[in-house]
């Protein structure tokens, strides 16, 4: 697990805020790599599941680290990570993008 969610599973925060740290890091990590070339961040949407795979992998890993298997949990999160990238790429799952989304009414609501 890394340090931060350590720290904030140590303090007593609980798992969400745990999940948080990891999540924040992918995010960043992405936004960095795609406008260092002065490209759209892949994380902003419109491309097979990435950031998203993040909050998975965090909940594994904190699962593990609370049942005491903190190694199992870094090799489970590694495997949860790939499979889910893999699928999505495979599959073409993906967030819808910016320019996708349109104001509308809720589904399933009504009048």
């Amino acid at each position: 697990m890394g340090k931060d969610e350590g720290k904030t599973l140590t303090v007593g925060l609980g798992w969400l805020p745990a999940v948080l740290p990891g999540t924040i890091t992918v995010v960043g990590g992405g936004a960095i790599r795609g406008l260092l070339p002065a490209r759209t961040p892949s994380i902003l949407g419109g491309t097979p599941l990435y950031a998203t795979v993040a909050v998975p992998v965090s909940v594994v890993r904190i699962v593990c680290s609370r049942l005491g298997a903190p190694t199992v949990g870094v090799l489970a999160g590694i495997a949860v990570g790939i499979a889910l990238r893999l699928a999505a790429l495979h599959w073409g799952w993906m967030l819808p993008g910016s320019r996708d989304w349109r104001p509308g009414p809720a589904k399933g609501r009504g009048p």
